[in-house]
């Protein structure tokens, strides 16, 4: 995984939602098996040799990105399937989505 798509994952995994107790345990197991572009954001699909404490599956959101001092640029969905990192999800608030990930701030919402 790339930096970004780590900050990312700490940033959801430090808001300690009680439905993924162990969401920072399993960042260092998780493993990219596939990206893909949108056009308008992109996929980061993982897969992971992780038991999980909870089963839930659904997705987390309320995490952003954006240049200092701007608004969001991109928003952030997190994926779980029975209670493990399945997919990251970027999608873009502007028309004119930057893929330079590197360029952003990760925030909450």
């Amino acid at each position: 995984m790339n930096l970004f798509e780590r900050r990312v994952l700490e940033a959801f995994a430090k808001r300690s939602d009680p439905r993924v107790p162990d969401l920072s345990l399993q960042i260092g197991s998780v493993v990219v098996s596939k990206r893909e572009e949108t056009g308008v954001g992109w996929f980061t699909d993982f897969v992971a040799d992780y038991q999980p404490a909870s089963r839930f599956t659904g997705a987390l959101t309320g995490i952003s990105a954006g240049s200092a001092g701007s608004t969001a640029a991109v928003g952030f969905a997190l994926f779980l399937t029975d209670g493990v990192i399945d997919c990251l999800e970027c999608f873009s608030y502007q028309p004119n989505y930057q893929s330079n990930q590197e360029q952003y701030l990760v925030f909450e919402d």
